[in-house]
């Protein structure tokens, strides 16, 4: 027999739409489902699942039989002594890049749940309880899911995430080395994993919009929506639309006239201003793979240390807007630069207006930022380090090593604006994006917005009485699925 797997979140919204999904599947291939999970699942998710029929639901300890469990778990426990000590003669540098439990890497997804809270990332130690459980525990669940695989003839797997430690996460990369083909399904993107997981999962679906849908329609939307952007005219109603930090932000920025006072004269003493935007330290480092540095904070730290050397060029450091509020951060990180402070760095306001830096900046850095696109559609030249959803549209340069990185960096001539194509293709790139998670076309409902009971009901008459609209949406992302 063959099975479905779906990994559980324990998140209304996301146990619906797998849900669904599984039950068009079974429709189509006849296969059952199974449920893992490593975590509680919450009431309402069960009672979900019931709706559809989605009966076998098990935590990952409980699909094994007892003898299969122990000779894991002490395979595994030999697996994390020998690590252990390897990693002490390496580094976590290697740790992060290299860590393999089955051929499967998972370097990456520990360390990002390890610094994920605690500011871990300003002095991490392999000696901590919290990163030795963790490595722990992720060797145990990669060798039970493996075997899993092995038992139960997966043909598909149906995810909600990919990010840190999540089962998501852990199936998609397991999947990879026994060759099944995972789908990721969230709120307005969907992605059919076959061989690379590290690719974001909206890419596909904003190529496939820019073909199909009409230039000059494009063109005109795409502008209207960046006007409304930069000033600070869309909507907030949440109940219609998801707006996202970045698009919130623009309608709280500042001109900051003292700093702005500050740029326009020690601009006279340098060749060129070259802005550094850094992301939230603690959040998602490698969502979308290999980000040449070990995290965030150390291309920060690394990046403040050759501006140092620079003399040539006035560097500007642009912590991320929700340092103080969402995050937490911005006391440590002020004082990072603060402790690092030279006549051509400048630490940029929070809320000073991207309009103003734009005007002023020479080249944008940022692994993935949304800056990075925006300042591409500003025409500014922008340097990332990873697959962000924009990268390979032309609009922006990508170095995969520290060497590219800093010899890009080096650079004495001055970077080349785009042009206006580019600029325009940047400005459709980044409506495509947002309406895409804005809209969330593939949940059958929202939660945040609806009782738990209006909830249920509109999942019962989904399946009762069908929505044909919604119903295309699925098909078309199943059939996706399944082409060999």
């Amino acid at each position: 027999m063959k099975y479905l797997l779906i990994a559980c979140r324990s998140r209304a919204d996301v146990t619906t739409r797998l849900s669904y999904a599984a039950k068009i599947i079974k429709d189509r291939k006849n296969l059952d489902s199974l449920v893992i999970f490593d975590k509680k699942i919450n009431k309402e998710c069960l009672d979900i699942y019931k709706l559809f029929n989605i009966r076998n639901i098990k935590n990952y300890f409980n699909f094994l039989r007892f003898h299969q469990n122990l000779i894991l778990l002490i395979k595994s426990l030999f697996y994390f002594l020998y690590y252990f000590i390897k990693i002490n003669f390496k580094s976590l540098n290697w740790f992060v890049d290299n860590f393999k439990v089955n051929q499967i890497l998972v370097g990456d997804l520990i360390y990002d749940r390890y610094i994920r809270n605690g500011y871990k990332y300003l002095h991490p130690n392999i000696y901590s309880i919290k990163f030795l459980k963790l490595l722990f525990f992720s060797i145990i669940k990669i060798n039970i899911i493996s075997q899993i695989f092995k038992n139960y003839h997966i043909s598909y797997c149906l995810i909600g995430s990919k990010s840190y430690l999540s089962m998501s996460a852990l199936i998609l990369r397991v999947s990879k080395k026994f060759g099944v083909k995972t789908l990721l399904i969230g709120g307005g993107v969907y992605k059919v994993y076959k061989n690379d997981y590290n690719e974001e999962p909206s890419k596909n679906n904003i190529e496939k919009i820019l073909n199909e849908t009409n230039k000059k329609k494009l063109r005109k939307e795409s502008i209207k929506y960046f006007n409304n952007r930069i000033n600070g005219r869309l909507s907030l109603d949440t109940n219609k639309e998801i707006r996202s930090w970045d698009e919130k932000y623009w309608s709280k920025f500042s001109k900051n006239q003292v700093f702005l006072s500050q740029l326009k004269k020690e601009r006279k003493k340098f060749k060129k201003i070259i802005v550094f935007a850094s992301h939230s330290f603690s959040e998602n480092n490698h969502y979308t793979g290999s980000i040449i540095f070990r995290d965030y904070f150390q291309q920060f730290v690394e990046t403040i240390k050759f501006a140092k050397k620079d003399k040539n060029n006035l560097w500007l450091f642009k912590l991320h807007p929700a340092s103080k509020t969402k995050y937490n951060e911005l006391e440590s990180s002020l004082q990072v630069l603060k402790k690092n402070i030279a006549q051509n760095i400048l630490i940029c306001p929070l809320r000073f207006n991207h309009k103003l830096l734009f005007k002023h900046a020479d080249l944008i850095i940022s692994s993935r930022g949304t800056i990075n696109i925006e300042a591409a559609c500003y025409g500014v030249p922008n340097l990332i380090t990873t697959g962000a959803y924009y990268d390979g549209f032309g609009f922006s340069k990508r170095v995969k090593t520290k060497k590219q990185y800093f010899d890009y960096l080096s650079k004495r001539k001055k970077y080349k604006n785009l042009t206006k194509d580019l600029r325009q293709k940047a400005k459709e790139v980044l409506y495509v994006k947002k309406k895409l998670t804005s809209t969330n076309i593939y949940n059958i409902a929202s939660r945040r917005i609806n009782s738990k009971k209006i909830y249920f009901k509109k999942i019962e008459n989904l399946i009762a009485l069908g929505d044909e609209k919604l119903k295309s949406y699925y098909d078309e992302m199943i059939e996706d699925l399944f082409i060999k």
